[in-house]
């Protein structure tokens, strides 16, 4: 496998590559020691697993709670700053052609938040959902109980993604 970033961008990085056999040896060798681990040590894995993922989903949970509440006062301001435009239209405080370029960035940032408010909500029910089903991960140790070559199959039970440094 060649790296993207060389790949896609010309100079981006030096040309450098990593053989597929390697790759598949590197995923095999962490595939058995986690579900030896988890077959030897069932109960400290399944406390090991729980902990993390909890630390992780409250650690994002947090940062999208955060985000959420930044987005929605900063509609509610939006809101109060196109009022206080509206109002002080008639009165000549500002002219036509200054309100109408003013109401049209704050109605366009006001349409990105609200959409962005959407997506973080959606994202937080997804993260609430998403915790580690560590009975499923051990269905898998189950019934992969010595693996000793991969498979496509294997892979896509085990392997989210895999990180090349």
């Amino acid at each position: 496998m060649v790296c993207s970033t060389y790949r896609k961008i010309k100079g981006g990085c030096s040309s450098h590559q990593i053989r597929n056999e390697v790759l598949e040896r590197l995923l095999l060798d962490g595939i058995q020691a986690v579900t030896a681990y988890a077959r030897e040590h069932e109960t400290d894995f399944v406390e090991l697993i729980t902990q993390k993922s909890q630390t992780e989903l409250d650690k994002s949970l947090r940062d999208g709670k955060r985000e959420l509440e930044q987005a929605q006062a900063r509609i509610r301001k939006l809101d109060d700053i196109i009022q206080r435009l509206y109002e002080d239209n008639p009165e000549g405080k500002v002219s036509d052609e200054r309100f109408s370029r003013m109401t049209a960035n704050y109605e366009e940032e006001q349409k990105g938040l609200e959409s962005r408010v959407v997506e973080l909500k959606k994202l937080l029910a997804a993260e609430k959902n998403r915790s580690v089903n560590v009975d499923h991960f051990l269905t898998l140790v189950r019934k992969y109980t010595d693996v000793q070559e991969l498979t496509a199959e294997i892979v896509r039970e085990f392997v989210e993604k895999v990180y090349v440094y």
